[in-house]
């Protein structure tokens, strides 16, 4: 509004952007002529600002009554102040082209951040609250400009770096502000800074250097976030930070104690302290030792190449021994997920766009890795979605246009720079693996593999497997209509082999389940042919066929037995059905199925099968949320007819010492009218030492319980003890060469072994 030589003025701005930045500004201007004797009348200009607010990045500040005066080619400025409780600016004095006049600014705990942000410089995001005065003279002129700062809490990169004391002024030939400081992480410790900043013109930039000392490195970060994450690290040295803002170099030597930086894919972190190479076109590493989170050493060569910290390529070396390589969850990579521990080589080459890790490694002990191929859908295939705030959209609708908000709805599945992954494993027996056969059942095998793998995968590609691996030992975790629960031990030799698609895999795994059950229950006239009723049973489970749907079979084995009484078991569970049947009564009711065709008198009570079963089952249950290493579980037989017969154990197996020391034992007493036998105690065991860590040699004791109705003039029971020798060969002469440590499983399955032991247990006979 305009009248009477009198406007009123009112300005309002605001963004719409994330942080809020608003002002509704009020003013009155008055033009006031003054007569002269002498000469034309002089125009004075009085302006008087009204009490306004100020939204300064979400913080509401005020603008208090000023006034300031243009007359005689002088601006004067009286009682400026812009404040928010304790913070203020505080500007009074006169500009002019008299040298003497002088312009006074005063700072308060004013927040650095609020200036950067107004001049949007996204390279200087400086940050912290600055104290102290700014004098302006002859700002037509030399442009004489000092300042004396102190900024608590400086901060570069949103990275705390200390107390910042800062001197500087303006340097009118080099057309730039000289600064000068130092920054102090405590009285003891401090980095000097020197140099130039030229705010405008064409070569806006800056030209600083740092003395560093125990400098914090992570204000880097924002620099290298393409490459590594969480940068960290107390720099040592000398630094030039220069160049135009948006063409920054780093030069310099710097020595980084207690650095740190992560690979994302890997989710591995690892630390160092040693010397880096700064050039305006590459940070240089070389023969740099690094440690994983568990102090495991790799030496690193590392060349970044980059053009003011833009179009970024890098070739990085590594040398590992036992380090940690890998350690994903599973819900960042739900395919193959786990801690891997490896020696070797690896090579990282890349830029923004694409990043190829070409790595080689044996695996070491505590690698512990588990596969599920069963899922057929994972997170990663929805990455397109993602989940927001209805409300908050509303808001943001009303300020914001559409085309802002739409990146917040849609995401871009190609983001980001592609990952291609070629690994070359050499598996050793000392990884845990574990492949999920059925999540929902809990059906999976663990255990300890040997052979070599090449895995292909990418962020953008899908997984490829190729090669074999023989699993040395271990367990298949197998369940049946939620009523059977067993763990079967795998024996070496089972192979799993990957061509390619891992969901397309092959196994040929063969497991048994260890157990003692009353060969009378099968048939009375057996008991003729066993040294002992209560006999060894092998429970085998044989796998065939693709990973996602394998054939399977099972089979019966009765270790310890003659060969006649097995030959006897094979003739009379001579179907499939039938076998079937028997595996199901052994692994649910712990005896043999008794056939409606035979005429058995001796036949044990199911009622006492099925409170035995429920038993162990509970017991099982218990120990192994203990420990792996023992299992325990109970045997309670009786007659058909009663409890006059009546036998109880308790089973108890262990594998202690790294797995070299195997004791399967069962501890009870039983009872037999036909026998007379009252209360006879029963403690048999099988103890093996493994005196190899592959098992060819061991020793072997065992204690076995007699029947005394099969033999009444001895003892009750029978011992032995001695030297076990096993060794695998094709040919006659394999039996005199030496095995390789970690042996390589052939890409197609080999012929059948023969197999050749030496027994020296005594009292018993070895096949």
């Amino acid at each position: 509004d305009a009248k009477d030589n009198l406007i009123k003025t009112r300005i309002g701005w605001a963004n719409n952007k994330e942080r809020l930045f608003k002002a509704d500004l009020s003013a009155s201007t008055l033009f006031i002529e003054e007569e002269q004797e002498k000469g034309p009348a002089r125009l004075r200009t009085e302006i008087s600002l009204n009490e306004s607010p100020l939204i300064l990045n979400d913080s509401i500040w005020h603008i208090a009554p000023s006034t300031i005066t243009l007359a005689d080619g002088k601006i004067g400025i009286q009682n400026f102040s812009v404040s928010n409780g304790t913070e203020y600016l505080h500007m009074e004095g006169t500009v002019s082209k008299d040298p003497t006049d002088t312009l006074l600014l005063d700072l308060k705990q004013v927040e650095l951040s609020y200036i950067f942000d107004i001049l949007n410089i996204p390279v200087l995001q400086f940050a912290g609250k600055a104290t102290g005065t700014f004098n302006i003279t002859d700002l037509y002129g030399s442009r004489m400009l000092n300042t004396d700062l102190e900024v608590q809490n400086f901060s570069f990169n949103q990275v705390q770096l200390g107390r910042l004391n800062l001197f500087s002024e303006w340097d009118d030939q080099q057309k730039g502000i000289l600064m000068l400081g130092s920054i102090y992480k405590n009285d003891t410790t401090w980095t000097d800074v020197s140099g130039y900043v030229y705010p405008v013109g064409k070569n806006a930039g800056l030209s600083l250097f740092f003395g560093a000392n125990d400098l914090n490195l992570a204000f880097l970060h924002p620099f290298v976030e393409n490459i590594a994450k969480n940068m960290q690290g107390r720099g040592f040295g000398n630094i030039h930070l220069h160049g135009p803002f948006k063409a920054l170099n780093v030069e310099g030597d710097a020595f980084v104690l207690d650095g740190g930086l992560g690979i994302e894919y890997l989710n591995t972190y690892y630390t160092f302290s040693d010397s880096i190479h700064l050039t305006p076109g590459a940070i240089i590493g070389r023969n740099v030792t690094v440690h994983d989170k568990f102090g495991n050493s790799a030496k690193v060569n590392l060349t970044v190449n980059h053009k003011h910290f833009k179009d970024v390529n890098f070739d990085v070396g590594v040398q590992t021994n036992n380090m940690l390589v890998f350690d994903a969850p599973q819900k960042q990579n739900p395919l193959i997920f786990g801690t891997v521990f490896g020696t070797g080589t690896a090579s990282i080459k890349g830029n923004g766009q694409l990043i190829n890790f070409d790595i080689n490694m044996r695996s070491d002990p505590k690698t512990s890795v588990k596969l599920d191929f069963m899922n057929n859908s994972s997170a990663a295939e929805y990455d397109f979605i993602t989940f927001v705030d209805k409300k908050e959209l509303r808001k943001m609708a009303l300020t914001q246009p559409v085309d802002s908000i739409k990146p917040l709805i849609f995401k871009d599945k190609n983001e980001g720079a592609e990952m291609r992954m070629n690994f070359l494993l050499d598996i050793t027996p000392d990884a845990d693996i574990e492949l999920i056969m059925d999540p929902v059942a809990g059906d999976k095998i663990t255990g300890n593999c040997s052979g070599s793998l090449q895995i292909q995968y990418g962020t953008k590609t899908d997984l490829r497997m190729y090669g074999n691996i023989g699993i040395v030992q271990g367990n298949y975790n197998f369940s049946l209509q939620q009523l059977i629960h067993k763990n079967f031990k795998i024996r070496d030799g089972s192979v799993i082999s990957f061509r390619g698609d891992p969901f397309e895999a092959t196994m040929n795994v063969n497991a048994i389940y260890n157990l003692t059950a009353n060969i009378q229950d099968l048939d009375a006239s057996f008991a003729n042919e066993s040294a002992r009723r209560n006999i060894p049973v092998n429970c085998v489970l044989n796998l065939d066929g693709v990973l996602r749907n394998p054939a399977i079979s099972f089979d019966l084995e009765l270790p310890g037995s003659n060969e006649e009484l097995e030959r006897q078991v094979k003739s009379l569970v001579d179907t499939e059905d039938m076998m079937t049947k028997q595996i199901v009564y052994l692994l649910v009711l712990n005896k043999f199925y008794t056939p409606d065709y035979t005429i058995n008198p001796y036949k044990s009570n199911d009622f006492s099968a099925v409170a035995s079963s429920a038993i162990s089952s509970q017991i099982s249950n218990i120990m192994n949320s203990f420990t792996d290493k023992v299992q325990l579980g109970t045997n309670i037989r009786t007659s058909q007819d009663g409890i006059e017969d009546t036998e109880v154990e308790m089973l108890l197996s262990s594998q202690l010492l790294n797995n070299r020391l195997i004791f399967n034992g069962n501890f009870g007493y039983k009872s037999s009218t036909v026998n007379n036998q009252k209360n006879a105690f029963i403690g048999e065991f099988d103890l093996e030492y493994l005196l190899t860590p592959s098992g060819d040699i061991r020793l072997k004791a065992y204690n076995h319980a007699n029947d005394m109705y099969m033999y009444l003039k001895q003892a009750l029971t029978t011992q032995g003890v001695g030297i076990m020798y096993k060794k695998d060969f094709t040919r006659f002469s394999d039996i005199f060469r030496r095995r390789k440590k970690y042996p390589m499983i052939p890409l197609r399955p080999a012929a059948p072994d023969s197999t050749q032991q030496t027994p020296a247990a005594a009292g018993q006979t070895k096949k």
